[in-house]
This record gives structure tokens, C-alpha cells and sequence, in this order.
């Protein structure tokens, strides 16, 4: 009864082996029942199917005897469908708000006007790459072809039992890049595979094998860009957002700044140095003299007194140094008035031009005999 039964499960192996299929398998969403949708709008290119010639019409064959699907057992348009898969995929895992499949440049990265027309379209993000592999194997032993040959179906079926196939698959998407459409750069690039072999009695076959691969890998796809996209946010939460600790601080700190500014916009604006270049050094002088002795103010409470000053300027109007000479009035109050007179006269004009030196030293006597 046992041998019946294998010989009709491998019968019915057998001929639907050769059923052209749709590439899908079913997700398994209670791992993603937590998942929260991250807010992008997210394009998946078709990808562009660069699979070596072998792997299409089956005849790739290894050390091991291994061969792989071949894609007359799936309908087709191979690239479209799995890049259908890795859409639905994205969709039962809850990754993004919005996700679809679009065909765009495969090079979209080094073109940003198709970045900024699908910006404007209200795509985030674009997923671009490869299939660089995908197929499902099962070893092809000797004995078990012999097995065939001289015992049949039952000779095969025990072989089967008493020396399992070695089965697997392998999926790869090869120079997969994420884009940001917005900043117009790459936030990822890179390959994303997923490969298995094991032994199995009761194989299912090589369609099975690869579609059990590719789940995989776009689980893979799931967890991968999910990482990038959410590393991508918090960068920008941190240039953007201010913790709750330093934000009262920095609303201070910005209010004094604002302040000070405001009170700077409110207050004349400095004075310029507009004053005409004196044509000699005599008007020189006597435009410097008549500046400060206008500035200066006698304080309250103070007796008459000269004070002597020497100033020292340099051939652009700054004054070097202050100095107040011996002969003058012991008043420290008189003193700073006359100090105060020349700073308030600042700025005082560049030089005449018969003044070649860089800097000059002049004598200033300021008479306090009466108030301003």
C-alpha cells in the first residue's frame, strides 16, 4: 500500500511538473501583524533579468549534477513576475503607505529629471536592480536514472527513499539601489540573496524549490529597506528636532539673540567714514582738533583744567593709543572727558595725501572751562 501511494504521489509530481505557473507564493503576515507603515510613496522597477542563458532553458549543470528551473515551467514575463512578487510582498508586510510597480530607468540614479517627474508624481522612494539568479534544483544522481531504467517507477521511488536528492534554490537581486527622490540620492545600493540546499525524500520540485528561495529573499527585501528608510528618518529627526531638555535653553538663547538684533535695528546706524579727506596736514590737524574739542563735555561738579593729550593714529583713521601728558589737570573726571571726547569722535578720516608716514602723533590740549 505504501509503494502505491508513492507511486501515485510521484506520478502526480511528474505530470504537473511540466504546468506553466504563475510566479507567486503566499506571504506569511502574522509576522508582520506589528509592523507600522513607514510614510513613503515607493515605486519597485521591473527588474532587469540578467540570469545567465543556462538558467533559463535549464541546461545548467554543476559537480553535483544539479540543474535548475527552467522558465518554460512558469509563464512568461519571469522579470515582471517577480518583480510583481516583491511588490505584494512589500504590500502583506505593511512596509510603506503606498507601493507600486513601475518601469522606470534602470539607471534612474544619473537621471534627475526622471527623479524630479516621479517627485512630482508623489513618489518617495524608488527601488531599482537586477535578477541576477533564480532557479530550483534537484540532484540527478546515476543510480537513480539507472534505478528508472531497469525497475521503473517503483525502482525510482525506492532509490528515492534510500538516497534522498539533495534539493534547494537560490534567488539574487544584483545592484539593487534605494533611492530618495526628494534629496536625489542613493540611501542604499548592493546585492540581496537568499540560497538553500538540504536533502529531501519526498521532494516537491524545482518551481516549488525556487519560489521557497524567493520568498526569502524578498523577506530579506522587507527587512532591508525598512532598516535604511528608518535609519534615514532618524537622521533627519535629529538635525530637525531638538531634545525636550536643550529646546527651553535654546528658545532663550534665541529670544536674547532676537532681542539684541531688534535693539541694533532700532539704533542709528554707526556713522560712516564719510568725512572728506583733508587736501594737507594743517587742515588735517585742524579738522581732528575741531572734532574733539566739540565732543568734549566738562562733567558736573568739576573745576576748570587743560588736559594734554598725544594721540598716536594710523594712515586709515584708527586711533592707536591714548596718552595724556604730564602738565595736565590731576581731575581723573577730566581726565575721561577728554578720553571720552576723542573716542566719541571716531571714525576720523584717512590721511592727506602729503602724510606718507603709516601712523602720526598728535598733540591735543582740551580747555575745560565751561559746560557744553
Amino acid at each position: 500500500m505504501r509503494i502505491l501511494k508513492l507511486m501515485f504521489f510521484g506520478i502526480l509530481i511528474f505530470s504537473c511538473a511540466g504546468c506553466a505557473t504563475s510566479i507567486k507564493y503566499k506571504v506569511d503576515k502574522a509576522q508582520y501583524k506589528n509592523a507600522k507603515p513607514l510614510d513613503y510613496t515607493l515605486a519597485v522597477d521591473i527588474v532587469e533579468d540578467v540570469r545567465p542563458a543556462a538558467e533559463h532553458d535549464g541546461t545548467f549543470y554543476n559537480t553535483h549534477d544539479y540543474y535548475t528551473t527552467q522558465d518554460k515551467r512558469f509563464k512568461p514575463g519571469v522579470g515582471k513576475q517577480i518583480s510583481q512578487t516583491l511588490v505584494d510582498h512589500f504590500k502583506a508586510a505593511r512596509a510603506f503607505t503606498i507601493i507600486e510597480l513601475r518601469n522606470v530607468d534602470n539607471d534612474l540614479d544619473k537621471n534627475p529629471q526622471e527623479m524630479e517627474l516621479l517627485r512630482k508624481e508623489g513618489v518617495d522612494l524608488a527601488v531599482i536592480g537586477n535578477l541576477k539568479h533564480f532557479y530550483g534544483f534537484q540532484s540527478q544522481s546515476p543510480a537513480e536514472v539507472l534505478a528508472g531504467v531497469m525497475f521503473g517507477a517503483i525502482g525510482a521511488l525506492t532509490e528515492m527513499i534510500a538516497n534522498p536528492r539533495t534539493v534547494g534554490g537560490k534567488v539574487e537581486y544584483a545592484d539593487v539601489k534605494i533611492i530618495d527622490l526628494d534629496k536625489k540620492k542613493i540611501l542604499w545600493q548592493g546585492s540581496i540573496e537568499h540560497e538553500f540546499r538540504e536533502k529531501d525524500t519526498f521532494y516537491d520540485g524545482q518551481k516549488a524549490y525556487a519560489l521557497r528561495a524567493l520568498k526569502e529573499t524578498n523577506n530579506k527585501f522587507v527587512k532591508k529597506i525598512r532598516e535604511i528608510c528608518e535609519a534615514d528618518q532618524d537622521q533627519i529627526a535629529v538635525a530637525q528636532i531638538t531634545p525636550a531638555e536643550d529646546l527651553s535653553a535654546k528658545v532663550a538663547q534665541s529670544k536674547q539673540d532676537i532681542s539684541i538684533v531688534n535693539k541694533e535695528l532700532e539704533a542709528p546706524a554707526p556713522e560712516v567714514n564719510v568725512r572728506p579727506r583733508p587736501s594737507s596736514y594743517g587742515e588735517y590737524y585742524r579738522l581732528i582738533y575741531n572734532t574733539v574739542s566739540k565732543a568734549a563735555v566738562k562733567p558736573q561738579g568739576c573745576g576748570s583744567g587743560v588736559v594734554n593729550m598725544s594721540l598716536t593714529l594710523l594712515s586709515n583713521g584708527d586711533v592707536e593709543s591714548i596718552e595724556i601728558l604730564d602738565g595736565s589737570s590731576e581731575d581723573a573726571a577730566l581726565r575721561s572727558a577728554a578720553e571720552k571726547a576723542v573716542k566719541d569722535s571716531l571714525p576720523f578720516p584717512i590721511f592727506s595725501e602729503d602724510m606718507k608716514d603709516d601712523k602720526k602723533t598728535l598733540i591735543l590740549s582740551m580747555d575745560f572751562k565751561f559746560n557744553r
